[in-house]
């Protein structure tokens, strides 16, 4: 299932950057899954220098990933 979340985010990344990737920024694109709030503050600050602008600290889409982290209370269907 990861590997289709990771799959969507880089064709959203792709979308949001106007174009397809190249091969290293598209490799900094994952979906991760931490279960703490700490753990995924970590990962967003190390994260390469090459991520695309669609994956930069305080973009939309890094703000739904973080969204959908489990630490995070799970919302009722």
């Amino acid at each position: 299932m990861l590997a289709h979340a990771d799959e969507l985010i880089e064709q959203v990344g792709e979308f949001l950057n106007g174009g397809p990737l190249d091969d290293k920024p598209a490799r900094t694109i994952e979906m991760p899954a931490r279960l703490t709030q700490e753990e995924f503050a970590d990962w967003v600050v190390k994260r390469p220098r090459l991520t695309p602008d669609s994956m930069k600290s305080g973009s939309d889409l890094l703000r739904r990933v973080r969204g959908l982290q489990p630490f995070l209370p799970q919302r009722e269907a």
